[in-house]
């Protein structure tokens, strides 16, 4: 498995990474509505895993938004992702240009053990924060 096989991930530079580690929680996931953006650029999935935080929907659309930390888990997959420019540059206009944040945040899998590190679309502000959804799945809750 690539997302296994690199330690000390978020010390080095995105460069100098074989690919890219993404956790995904919300419209990224394989059924939700972004999903195709980084389906090209897929090396690996990893599915059942989880981070420590809170899921809200936005309050400007259909669409989630985490805050990391805490008790609450959000549950979501995680991807090995091939660097690509096609699919960076959809990721910052998608992501990072609505007002997400990208850090570094610990993967556990199902059963709570630490299982890598990820890059994870964060939501730091107060700004568009809406419905907590306690269950942390954003495909459960949609349906």
């Amino acid at each position: 498995m690539l997302i296994l096989k690199l330690d000390d991930i978020d010390s080095k530079p995105l460069e100098e990474l074989p690919f890219i580690p993404l956790f995904v929680y919300g419209t990224l996931r394989l059924g939700g509505s972004l999903h195709h953006l980084i389906a090209p650029s897929i090396l690996e999935q990893v599915d059942n895993v989880f981070i420590y935080g809170s899921l809200h929907s936005s309050t400007q659309g259909l669409w989630p938004v985490v805050r990391a930390g805490g008790k609450g888990k959000v549950h979501g997959s995680l991807f090995a992702l091939e660097i690509d420019l096609e699919v960076m540059g959809s990721l910052f206009k998608e992501e990072l240009l609505f007002g997400y944040d990208l850090a570094w945040n610990q993967i556990y899998d199902k059963e709570g053990k630490e299982y890598s590190k990820a890059l994870v679309c964060t939501w730091e502000s107060e700004e568009f924060l809406g419905e907590k959804i306690s269950h942390g799945n954003w495909l459960e809750h949609i349906k």
